[in-house]
C-alpha cells in the first residue's frame, strides 16, 4: 500500500483510517497506522498518515476508527466502506515519482518505473480495464508496457505491438511491432527495433533497426540498419547500412595487367572476395584481361543515401611455385530499382519530366568499351601485302543494355575496311567484331573505336571508348641499303636479317659471308657452324678492313671462323672467335693486320701458313690447342699478345718459318711450352721432323709458369731480354742450342742455355724465389730480383 500524492491532472486514492467491510485483493509495502471495524459494502475516499509496516491477510466487516503500528504484506478479498485521515503532501522534490499507478487521469510529466497492461484515453480512469492514451508523454520511463494501443513511448523495457501518437521523451530498450506516428518522435533512441515505421523522427538514434522505414528523418545516427527506406535524411551516420531491397542487381568487373610479359609468370589461383565474401575464383591460370562476376546483393555495404565503402580483396594460391606479380583494377557496378531526386519545378508534371530525364541515365548506365589485350590478329609477323584479320572484342561493363553501337579500325589515323555496326550488346556482355587488312611494311599503331548510336544515352565512362595496339610489317625481302641483306626482321629472306637497313657497311654475320669490301658486323653473338669448312667469314679481296665490332663468332669445333687466302693489305679486327678449328687463318697471305682479337677454344686460335710480312698486335689466344702456329711463314710480327692456357704451346713456329719477331708478348701457363721453334710437327704422334727455323728474334717476352719455358730444336734463334721463370721444368731446352744467341735474359733453370755475358753460364740474370741466400765466387755475377730478400756472400773464405 502506497501513500498518496499530488499528480498533476489527476489524484491517487490512499488508504486511511475508517469503516467498512468489503473483499478485495491487493499486495504491496507501506508504513500505515489503524483499527476498525464495521459492517458494510462501498468505496471511499480519505487519507491518512502514519509510521509502520504491516502483513495481513482476511475478510471482515466493522466500523471504527484508530491508531495503530504493524508490518506485513497479504492479499485478500473484501467489501466496504469507511473514512479515512487526513492526506499527506509527499516530500520536496518528490512529487512527480511515484511505483505504481492505480488510477489515471490525463497526460504523464514524470518518472515512470512500473507495469502496466491497458488502454487508455484522455483524461479516463486508468484501470485494469480500460487506459487509452491519446495524450502526449512526456517523461523518461523505466519500465515495460504491452499496450493494445499506445500513445506514449516506453523506454528502458521491451515494446510489443502497434504504436500510434507522439511521443517526446527517451527510450532505452527493445521494440518489436509497427509504429505510426501522426507527429513526429521528439527525444533520444538507445535499443533496438524490429518491425515497420510509418511516421518522422527528430533527435538522435543510437542503437540497431531491422526493419522498413517510411518517414523522414532528422536527428544523428549511430547503430545498424538492416532494411528498407523510403523518405528523406537529415542528419549525420555513423554504422552500417544494409538497404538491399533498392538494389537490383550488381556484378564487379576486374581488369588484371601483367607488368611483365606472360612468358614471366606461372599459373595460381586467384580468389576474389566483397567484403569478406567470394565472389570471383580463377583457377590454375595468369589472369589477363577483363573479367565480370555477379555478386550478391547481400554482400555489399550500404547507406541511406546509397552505397557505402567496400572493400574488395584479391587472393592468390601459387600451384606450381614461381614468382608473379599481378596488378589489377575493379569497378563494382549496381543496378537500382528507383532514386529519388529533388528537383525545382512549378507544377508536378515538370518535375516528372526532368526526374524523368536525368534519373534514366543515374538509375542504370551502359560503358561500352575496348581494350588493349582484346585486339588480336590472324598473323603477327605479316610481310608487305599480305592481307590480314584484326578481330577486337567489345564489352559492355555498364548496367544497362547496349541496343546498337558503330565499331571503326583505323591504322593510324587512316581507317581500315568500313565502318561495323554491332546490336543488341547486353549489360557486362560482349560482341566480337572482325576487319580486313591489307599489311604495308614498317611499324603501325591499329585504332579500334566503339561509338553509341543513341545520343540521348549518356555513357558511365568514355574513356574506354577508343584501344590500341601495334604491330610490325616487314618488307617482303627488301634490301633497303643494298648490301646483300634483307630488311631488319624480314622473315623467310635467304640472306637473313640486316641489323643496319640505312648503312651498307654494316652486316650481320652468316655462313659463308663474302667480305669484298670493307665491313662492320653488327654487334652480337652467332651461333654459326662451318658447314663447308670454308670459313665463316671469307676475306675475297685485298684491301679491306674487317671491324667486327665486339661480335662472337661461336662455332662447333670444326671449320675456319675468319679465312684470307692469297689476299693482301687486309686488316682483321676487334672479333671474338671460339669453337673453331681455325679461329683466324691466313694462307700464302701477306701485309695482314691482326689487331684486338680474342681466339679462345679453337685447335689453332691464330694460324699463319705461307704467310709473311703480317702484324700481330695485342691479341689474346686462350685454352686453344696452340695459342699462335705458324707454318713456313716468314717475316712476321708478333707484338704485345697473350697466349695463355693452352694445351700445347703458347707460340709455335714450325718449319721454314724465318726472320719471325716474337717482341714483348705474355705467355704463361700453358701445358706444354711457352715458345717452341722447331722442326718437329706436335700435331703428328710421332713428330715429323723437316727443315728447322732461322733467325727468328725473340725478345722482351714474359714467360712464365708453363712447362718448358722456351724450347727450340734444329733452330737458331736469337734471344735477348726475357724474363723466363717459374716454369716447372725448364725455362730453357733444348738438345742442340747450334748458333742460337743470346744476352740479358733472367731465368733460373737455364738446361745449357748460356747468356753471353754470363761467365758461369745460364742467364745473366738470376730469378730467385724469395728468400734465398747465394754464394758466388765470381766478382762479374748479377741479381735479377723480383721480390723478397736475398742474402749475396761474393767470395766468402770459409775458415772452418
Amino acid at each position: 500500500i502506497s501513500p498518496s500524492v499530488s499528480v498533476p491532472g489527476g489524484t491517487v486514492q490512499g488508504p486511511g483510517a475508517g469503516t467498512g467491510t468489503g473483499t478485495g485483493t491487493g499486495s504491496g509495502t507501506g508504513t500505515g497506522t489503524g483499527t476498525g471495524s464495521g459492517t458494510g459494502t462501498g468505496t471511499g475516499t480519505g487519507s491518512g498518515t502514519g509510521t509502520g509496516t504491516g502483513t495481513g491477510t482476511g475478510t471482515g466487516s466493522g466500523t471504527g476508527t484508530g491508531t495503530g503500528t504493524g508490518t506485513g504484506t497479504g492479499t485478500g478479498t473484501g467489501t466496504g466502506s469507511g473514512s479515512g485521515g487526513s492526506e499527506e503532501e509527499p516530500p520536496p522534490g518528490k512529487e512527480h515519482e511515484w511505483s505504481e499507478w492505480i488510477i489515471w487521469y490525463g497526460k504523464c510529466i514524470g518518472l515512470w518505473n512500473g507495469t502496466s497492461i491497458c488502454n487508455c484515453t484522455n483524461n479516463t480512469n486508468w484501470d485494469s480495464t480500460l487506459c487509452n492514451c491519446t495524450e502526449n508523454y512526456h517523461g523518461i520511463c523505466n519500465g515495460t508496457c504491452i499496450p493494445l494501443e499506445m500513445g506514449g513511448c516506453m523506454c528502458n523495457g521491451t515494446w510489443n505491438g502497434t504504436g500510434k501518437g507522439k511521443c517526446i521523451g527517451k527510450w532505452e530498450g527493445t521494440g518489436i511491432g509497427t509504429w505510426h506516428a501522426e507527429d513526429p518522435w521528439i527525444g533520444t533512441w538507445n535499443g533496438t527495433i524490429n518491425g515497420t515505421w510509418d511516421g518522422s523522427w527528430d533527435g538522435d538514434w543510437k542503437g540497431n533497426w531491422n526493419g522498413s522505414w517510411d518517414g523522414d528523418w532528422k536527428g544523428n545516427w549511430k547503430g545498424n540498419w538492416n532494411g528498407s527506406w523510403d523518405g528523406t535524411w537529415i542528419g549525420t551516420w555513423d554504422g552500417a547500412w544494409n538497404n538491399i531491397g533498392n538494389i537490383k542487381d550488381a556484378y564487379l568487373v576486374t581488369y588484371f595487367t601483367l607488368p611483365q610479359p606472360i612468358t614471366n609468370y606461372y599459373p595460381h589461383d586467384v580468389r576474389i572476395s566483397l567484403n569478406g565474401y567470394e565472389v570471383g575464383f580463377l583457377e590454375d591460370t595468369i589472369p589477363n584481361g577483363y573479367y565480370i562476376f555477379p555478386v550478391e546483393p547481400s554482400y555489399i555495404n550500404t547507406v541511406p543515401s546509397g552505397i557505402a565503402k567496400n572493400t574488395i580483396n584479391v587472393h592468390t594460391v601459387h600451384l606450381n611455385g614461381g614468382h608473379y606479380v599481378v596488378s589489377s583494377g575493379f569497378d563494382l557496378v549496381i543496378r537500382l530499382n528507383y532514386v529519388d531526386m529533388g528537383v525545382c519545378a512549378v507544377n508536378q508534371e515538370e518535375a516528372n519530366n526532368i526526374v524523368k530525364n536525368k534519373t534514366a541515365n543515374l538509375i542504370s548506365k551502359p560503358d561500352i568499351g575496348v581494350y588493349k589485350e582484346d585486339i588480336k590478329f590472324s598473323n603477327n609477323n605479316p610481310v608487305s601485302g599480305d592481307i590480314i584479320t584484326v578481330s577486337a572484342v567489345i564489352r559492355n561493363l555498364g548496367a544497362l543494355d547496349v541496343s546498337e553501337a558503330i565499331v571503326q579500325f583505323f591504322d593510324g589515323d587512316k581507317q581500315i575496311d568500313v565502318n561495323k555496326t554491332i546490336y543488341n550488346i547486353p549489360a557486362f556482355g560482349t560482341k566480337d567484331v572482325k576487319s580486313t587488312y591489307e599489311t604495308t611494311k614498317g611499324s603501325h599503331k591499329i585504332y579500334v573505336k566503339v561509338t553509341l548510336i543513341d545520343k540521348n544515352v549518356t555513357e558511365k565512362d568514355y574513356s574506354n571508348n577508343e584501344a590500341n595496339t601495334s604491330i610490325y610489317v616487314v618488307s617482303g625481302c627488301e634490301d633497303k641499303d643494298n648490301d646483300g641483306f634483307y630488311e631488319y626482321n624480314s622473315i623467310g629472306c635467304p640472306s637473313g636479317n640486316d641489323c643496319d637497313d640505312n648503312n651498307a657497311s654494316v652486316v650481320p654475320a652468316i655462313d659463308n659471308l663474302i667480305v669484298n669490301r670493307s665491313l662492320t658486323l653488327c654487334r652480337n653473338t652467332y651461333n654459326l657452324s662451318d658447314l663447308g669448312a670454308e670459313g665463316i667469314l671469307i676475306i675475297n679481296s685485298s684491301n679491306v678492313v674487317l671491324d667486327c665490332n665486339g661480335a662472337t663468332l661461336k662455332g662447333s669445333e670444326s671449320g675456319y671462323g675468319i679465312i684470307v687466302a692469297n689476299k693482301n693489305n687486309i686488316t682483321i679486327k676487334n672479333c671474338k672467335v671460339t669453337n673453331y678449328s681455325y679461329g683466324i687463318h691466313l694462307d700464302s697471305a701477306s701485309n695482314v693486320t691482326i689487331i684486338n682479337n680474342t681466339l679462345n677454344l679453337n685447335s689453332e686460335g691464330l694460324s699463319l701458313h705461307f704467310s709473311a710480312n703480317n702484324t700481330i698486335i695485342n691479341n689474346t689466344a686462350s685454352s686453344n690447342t696452340v695459342g699462335i702456329y705458324l707454318y713456313y711463314s716468314s717475316n712476321n710480327n708478333l707484338l704485345n699478345n697473350t697466349a695463355s692456357s693452352n694445351k700445347k704451346s703458347g707460340i709455335y713456329t714450325y718449319f721454314n718459318s724465318n726472320f719471325n719477331k716474337i717482341l714483348d708478348n705474355t705467355i704463361s701457363n700453358n701445358n706444354e711450352t711457352g715458345i717452341t721453334t722447331s722442326n718437329c710437327n706436335y700435331f703428328v704422334t710421332e713428330y715429323t721432323c723437316l727443315g728447322g727455323n732461322s733467325n727468328n728474334t725473340i725478345e722482351g717476352n714474359k714467360i712464365l709458369n708453363n712447362s718448358v719455358g722456351i724450347f727450340s730444336q734444329q733452330s737458331n734463334s736469337t734471344i735477348n731480354s726475357n724474363k723466363v721463370y717459374n716454369n716447372t721444368n725448364l725455362d730453357f731446352n733444348s738438345s742442340a742450342w747450334l748458333l742460337s744467341s743470346g744476352d740479358n735474359n733472367t731465368c733460373d733453370k737455364p738446361d745449357g742455355w748460356n747468356d753471353s755475358s754470363a761467365t758461369d753460364g745460364g742467364c745473366k740474370f738470376l730469378y730467385l724465389q724469395p728468400n734465398i741466400t747465394i754464394n758466388k765466387t765470381a766478382s762479374n755475377y748479377s741479381l735479377h730480383v723480383g721480390g723478397g730478400s736475398v742474402t749475396y756472400y761474393y767470395n766468402v773464405t770459409n775458415t772452418g
